[in-house]
């Protein structure tokens, strides 16, 4: 998995080296400067050449192919167009908070579901190789600017409520995210929602997000990865009857790349192989 701005050409597999021991260093070839990856390797207290790290900006992957080739390179890889733009292509996540739901029966007036969706400042359990923790404000843009809707069990058929049309409220407060939303009693899967809201089978509340990398704080702590939201995007929150574990192959996917994407992160700051950091946690 090389860094989405870089070629990459492996030159012996991570496993044989120590942990914890690679560093980074620059060399020029033709003119053009690209990376070295070494480590120790087990056993051994000198330094060895592990992987080439070739810019995609100043090589062309035929040049790191060959470069890659002449230097006995076991693999290659390209910096593909697709793992770059996973670096600012928001990708839509779902999450939930347990017993956080509410629902009141009204004389007069449709039922209202409500409840908080974002709790600040406090850090999820494993979400599947790294813990979350949203801070205040994150989410105060796009309450502000974005129509947004409260969904029953993440359904886009059941809409409970819309802000534009007066449905949907939604602010913040010291403690976190909320909404209220309208039922629709017109809908028969409305009625049915809330037979089940009135006897508690469904008591959590969800909502989904996507931020941007430059948007959120990723950092290694107690060999799990953590990562810290400062602005998101919301698409939709309410009612779900099963806790944010992924559901289908689209969640799956999402926390994958997440996960893969925050590993990437924290390994250009150290100057490792993310490849290393994924053995380290367990991830690969």
């Amino acid at each position: 998995m090389p860094y989405p701005q870089e070629h990459a050409c492996r030159l012996r597999s991570p496993d044989e080296f120590q942990k914890d021991s690679f560093k980074r260093t620059k060399r020029k070839h033709d003119g053009r400067e690209y990376s070295i990856i070494m480590g120790r390797l087990k056993g051994e207290t000198t330094m060895t050449e592990q992987a080439y790290r070739y810019p995609r900006d100043t090589w062309t992957v035929d040049q790191a192919r060959s470069h890659c080739k002449s230097h006995d390179g076991k693999t290659f890889e390209p910096a593909e167009e697709s793992k770059a733009r996973e670096m600012i292509r928001p990708i839509y996540e779902f999450r939930s908070i347990p017993a956080a739901l509410k629902f009141e029966e009204r004389e007069e007036k449709p039922p209202v579901v409500s409840g908080y969706w974002i709790v600040w400042d406090k850090w999820s359990e494993d979400l599947g190789g790294f813990r979350e923790r949203f801070m205040p404000g994150s989410v105060t843009e796009t309450i502000k600017e974005d129509d947004l809707r409260a969904v029953y069990n993440h359904n886009n058929d059941w809409i409970l409520g819309r802000i534009s049309s007066g449905t949907l409220r939604v602010g913040e407060d010291e403690k976190g995210a909320f909404y209220e939303a309208d039922i629709p009693l017109e809908a028969q899967w409305a009625k049915d929602a809330v037979v089940s809201l009135k006897r508690g089978d469904v008591r959590e509340n969800s909502f989904v997000f996507a931020s941007r990398p430059e948007d959120e704080k990723w950092e290694e702590k107690d060999g799990i990865l953590h990562r810290t939201v400062l602005k998101a995007s919301i698409r939709e929150m309410g009612p779900q009857a099963f806790p944010a574990y992924p559901q289908t192959n689209a969640e799956v996917r999402s926390l994958i790349e997440t996960v893969e994407y925050g590993c990437r992160i924290i390994a250009a700051r150290r100057h490792i192989d993310p490849d290393v950091l994924m053995r380290k946690l367990n991830l690969d």
